[in-house]
């Protein structure tokens, strides 16, 4: 497990947009919608539970604390969103930190992208790039992301991919539902990890407030492992105001997911 950065999983590029029906006018959402900042973005803080259970190593469990920043800018129709944050184990005092850029852009209601990252997580480097996607179906968002990945620790370099999928419900405009699932690889040894996160936000309206927590469960099948993972926080908005989560969700869209080897995030 100290070999091993995660992130994200099974991915589900927009084929499913082709099923739905593409003409439908969403052209209310940006006419209605508060004339945005140059730079829109957020800020996240959370504190979680973190339980591992590994075949050889007994049980270890420990507080995790995360914070992630995500600004968006807009060059006329191409899009340029910056990430960075990271973990800290609150037993050990262990550290995990990573940057991600995303090049994308919007047509109708698919978005589509390109992106790389790198993290430093405890000893080791990894680096990341990859293609994503989503599509924007009313109160239903679909996405995915399927990435490669280098992990040099020391003299040694591992090599694996990592496909991700998502959705996430609005049943009003300030709260949102979702999950997603992951699948990791490494072509070479068959190494595994596969997982699926489950979330809740709701921001409070009016106001540049969202709470938010997470469940997130990863079994590692060579070890035998199983890590769950509990997360409370919330998150303070850069943007207009009057914007709603699903308005902001849609100008600052890409959560990179790998800059926690804690809970292979």
């Amino acid at each position: 497990m100290n070999r091993l950065v995660v992130a994200s999983a099974l991915a589900v590029l927009p084929f499913a947009a082709q099923a739905a029906d593409l003409s439908t006018d969403y052209s209310f959402i940006q006419d209605n919608a508060p004339v945005q900042p140059a730079i829109v973005g957020h800020i996240d803080l959370g504190l979680g539970f973190v339980s591992t259970g590994l075949e050889f190593g007994g049980t270890e469990e420990f507080w995790l604390f995360e914070g992630f920043g995500r600004a968006n800018v807009d060059f006329n129709g191409m899009n340029l969103e910056l990430e960075t944050g990271g973990g800290v184990d609150l037993k050990d005092n262990e550290t995990s930190i990573g940057v991600a850029a995303h090049l994308w852009s919007a047509m109708n209601n698919v978005a589509v992208g390109i992106f790389g990252s790198t993290t430093f997580p405890i000893d080791r480097t990894s680096y990341k790039l990859g293609a994503e996607a989503e599509t924007y179906l009313g109160p239903v968002t679909l996405g995915g992301s399927f990435d490669w990945n280098w992990l040099v620790d020391g003299s040694s370099t591992d090599e694996f991919w990592i496909a991700r999928g998502w959705a996430d419900v609005y049943p009003t405009e300030n709260l949102r539902l979702g999950g997603d699932v992951m699948y990791l690889l490494e072509p070479a040894t068959n190494f595994d990890v596969y997982g699926a996160n489950l979330d809740g936000e709701f921001r409070f309206p009016g106001t540049w407030v969202s709470g938010w927590v997470e469940g997130r469960y990863r079994r590692i099948e060579h070890l035998d492992a199983n890590i769950w993972t509990a997360m409370i926080g919330f998150r303070i908005f850069m943007d207009a105001p009057g914007t709603t989560l699903h308005e902001h969700d849609m100008l600052v869209p890409w959560d990179n997911g790998t800059f926690d080897p804690f809970t292979f995030n």
